[in-house]
């Protein structure tokens, strides 16, 4: 009987051993810190409006989400793009357009309240066909001309540093610029909120208060390399937020 209890003791340990070993957690730790290859694609950073289509309930009618606002974070070699860096809702998603449109304003985010970009609703023509809605972000293939893109390599998990970088969006007209921001913290287990991080450019800061709705998908840049899209903020402090593995989204 001892011996019974002595071998189901070591069984259920294997058992959450196993679990552990081959759990997601340590999956995604091994895979953020081992992982490794070469690629270039084109910085992003424009704002962009989102029209996609999504069958009713009923699957009778089709509605337009229309002036969805976010930010494109890389175009690849082969014209494709992705954007936003988180889900959204997108339920009996069907296909869409990305329209590049100007900040027309700015509310500012305070402790009492996320701000957003504002933009005019205008006759656009598209810059893009959505094709893919996922927990990551949104896919397309993108119709415009990339000349004058900056080209970077793609910078994997493991490289990433505690230490300053910078994050490329548009929160005026049709501007992309890099502003300075410091990275914290890096959760190499997690499949999303990988890169804490703080926005400590003065500039940014006094036009947005901190992260702002439609800066999701902005490009961040460590070293010239892309390493994350800027994906959540922090909703006990807006000056900060969390950047997703660009690694994740490629």
């Amino acid at each position: 009987m001892k011996k019974d209890n002595i071998m189901t003791f070591v069984t259920v340990l294997l058992g959450i051993f196993s679990l552990y070993i081959y759990g997601k957690p340590v999956y995604n730790l091994l895979d953020n810190i081992t992982l490794d290859y070469a690629k270039e694609v084109y910085l992003g950073g424009d704002n962009i409006v989102l029209d996609y289509i999504v069958e009713s309930e009923d699957d009778s009618v089709v509605a337009s989400n229309y002036a969805t606002i976010g930010t494109i974070t890389y175009i690849d070699e082969d014209g494709n793009f992705g954007a936003v860096g988180h889900s959204i809702n997108a339920t009996g998603f069907e296909n869409g357009n990305i329209f590049i449109a100007p900040v027309d304003s700015v509310i500012k985010t305070t402790n009492k309240r996320i701000g957003e970009k504002n933009v005019y609703l205008g006759n656009w023509t598209s810059d893009g066909l959505i094709t893919d809605i996922r927990s990551t972000g949104v896919y397309g293939t993108f119709s415009e001309d990339t000349n004058g893109k900056n080209k970077v390599l793609v910078g994997m998990p493991k490289d990433i540093e505690l230490s300053e970088a910078l994050l490329y969006t548009n929160v005026k007209g049709n501007e992309v610029k890099a502003y300075k921001i410091q990275i914290e913290k890096v959760y190499y287990t997690r499949t999303t909120h990988n890169i804490y991080i703080r926005i400590i450019d003065p500039e940014l800061l006094n036009e947005t208060g901190g992260v702002i709705q439609g800066m999701s998908g902005s490009p961040i840049v460590q070293d010239g390399k892309i390493i994350g899209s800027l994906s959540h903020v922090d909703d006990k402090n807006p000056e900060c937020g969390y950047g997703l593995f660009i690694t994740y989204m490629i």
